[in-house]
């Protein structure tokens, strides 16, 4: 473990201030930075744009709505279709720079930012290089007592199902600590991918330089979802009890944690990785250990055992995380290590969030809330006649009832709009707020209504999830056929919740749902201070071109007693 995390150790800190002086960074400012290595400065000449600044720079986020221009995303899987989306974030960074105004100030990932689960063959081979370069050792794995470098791929589904207990198909599933952090680093850069990369990579490798050089323009925040550890990760209190009570289930959820804590949330929460706190306490006993032991474990929020609730110990790394502006309250929801299962069916869907959960992380708003959430508030768009189809295919193809009802939908990850655990948040949220979720690998947006108020809920998925099928759904229009294009009204006694189609683009087409691989921009208008949540779906057609399907839902606030601060465009 050392090579992987003895540089993170010694930490990368940030200095200077605006031009130099004493004052302090400026909201809706851009600023120039650079980037020392022992002292000397690094060449990052490829990561500057043509006709930009001389340094690399990013803006700071805005202090009104009107100017705030966040863009988000999820889900982007280097074997599927379509170029990555991700890569549209360097074009409209380019796209920007004779408009600072228009620059995007931040970008937010809501989650699946690696498929650990099922990275193709190919993909496999280079993981696995590297993983082992980066540790300086083969990781001995427990429960099958081998290291890893003798573990051959045809394997590992059998390891999956036998060690780790994970009983969905996953014939190419990541145990390592080391392949964990390479394929975090392998999909947000080129540097270290091999001089040959294989052909079916070699798409989702070109658009790279783009990624790497967005980022290191653009303020980025990242949630997990469940394939940075493996698919139906916690969905189920059956799940989560079968496979932390397996030595190498244990381990890989441990692995998968650390790798994101070293690569994601040292940047989300850098407060939690100074000197004496856990997450310092993390990178120490990584850099110790021959493997994650049980202190370890409980550092990164393993639960000891599972009941009604998971609950982290009282002293791990907290992964929810808080992003504020003058006009934006952002918060990143873990929806995924803090769940509850109310359940006496060891199989039911869960409650996203413990009560506890939402005590710590939707309290004492600030500016307009700004929720990033896994999967969108608002489950993907399906009327009751696909929802039977669906049924009639699972059974059609044997699956059992669980797997109906939870595990092959994701019904397990989906908000449930009538239930009780959705009131709760409701009551626990102001007035008005917007939703910004991933997942479903579709984009749309919906509408919610309370007596007090209403939200928006935008989805953008995935960046890069197209596939045959999906481009079939797509090209059938923008208005997908009977019965399937007439969402029902989803309504209960505290709100109810319409979908919103898209407003007419130039040809006169209207879009109930985008199914391109995509990413969303939220922006804000309105006047005299009411608030209009503008929201564009970025795609590419067939011709390279970048295209934008457009949603808005207006935020009224009838509560003057709902505990948020007026936040004025």
């Amino acid at each position: 473990s050392a090579g992987v995390s003895a540089g993170v150790s010694a930490g990368v800190s940030a200095s200077g201030s605006a031009g130099g002086g004493s004052e302090q960074l400026q909201w809706g400012q851009t600023y120039e930075y650079e980037l020392h290595l022992d002292g000397q400065p690094l060449e990052t000449r490829e990561l500057l744009y043509n006709g930009g600044r001389e340094r690399l720079s990013f803006v700071m986020p805005a202090a009104s709505l009107r100017e705030s221009r966040v863009l988000h995303g999820s889900c982007r899987h280097p074997s599927n279709g379509g170029v990555d989306a991700l890569s549209f974030l360097d074009r409209r960074i380019e796209d920007t720079l004779d408009e600072p105004g228009e620059r995007p100030q931040l970008f937010l990932c809501s989650g699946d930012l690696i498929y650990a689960d099922s990275p193709s063959l190919a993909l496999l081979h280079i993981v696995s290089e590297l993983g082992a370069s980066l540790l300086g050792a083969s990781e001995v794995l427990p429960g099958v007592e081998r290291p890893l470098s003798e573990i051959a791929a045809h394997e590992r589904g059998s390891m999956a199902g036998e060690y780790a207990r994970i009983y969905t198909p996953s014939p190419h599933q990541l145990f390592g600590l080391g392949e964990f952090v390479a394929l975090h680093i392998l999909a947000i850069s080129p540097a270290l991918w091999p001089s040959e990369v294989p052909k079916e990579l070699r798409t989702f490798h070109s658009t790279l330089p783009g990624v790497r050089r967005a980022l290191a323009n653009t303020p980025f925040y990242a949630i997990f979802d469940d394939h940075e550890i493996t698919d139906d990760w916690y969905l189920t209190r059956a799940w989560s009890e079968r496979v932390l009570g397996a030595p190498l289930g244990r381990r890989m959820i441990a692995n998968g944690l650390a790798a994101f804590a070293l690569v994601h949330a040292c940047g989300n929460t850098p407060a939690q990785f100074e000197e004496g706190q856990v997450g310092h306490a993390i990178l120490e006993g990584l850099g110790r250990a021959q493997g994650i032991d049980a202190a370890l474990e409980a550092k990164l929020g393993l639960p000891a055992s599972v009941g009604e609730e998971l609950v982290p110990a009282a002293d791990s790394l907290r992964w929810h995380f808080r992003v504020q502006s003058p006009a934006l309250d952002i918060r990143a929801l873990d929806t995924r290590t803090m769940r509850a299962f109310p359940s006496s069916d060891p199989h039911a869907p869960p409650d996203l969030l413990s009560q506890r959960a939402i005590d710590s992380q939707l309290s004492d708003f600030s500016g307009l809330p700004i929720l990033l959430t896994p999967a969108p508030m608002a489950p993907p768009p399906r009327t009751a006649t696909e929802n039977a189809f669906l049924k009639l295919r699972y059974r059609l193809t044997r699956h059992s009832r669980i797997e109906q009802d939870v595990y092959l939908p994701d019904r397990g990850d989906e908000w449930d709009p009538g239930s009780s655990f959705f009131e709760r948040v409701l009551q626990a949220l102001p007035a008005r707020w917007v939703c910004l979720g991933g997942d479903t690998h579709l984009g749309y947006a919906a509408k919610l209504e309370q007596a007090r108020g209403s939200s928006a809920i935008f989805c953008s998925s995935g960046m890069q999830r197209e596939t045959r099928m999906r481009r079939l759904r797509q090209a059938l229009g923008f208005g997908f056929p009977w019965p399937f294009s007439r969402h029902p009204t989803i309504a209960s006694s505290a709100m109810q919740m319409d979908y919103v189609a898209s407003l007419p683009d130039q040809g006169g087409h209207r879009l109930e749902y985008l199914a391109k691989n995509n990413i969303g921009e939220l922006r804000f208008g309105g006047e005299d201070g009411a608030i209009l949540a503008q929201h564009r779906l970025w795609w590419q057609d067939g011709a390279g071109q970048l295209r934008s399907v457009h949603h808005e839902i207006p935020l009224r606030n009838e509560s003057a007693s709902s505990g948020q601060v007026p936040c004025k465009p």
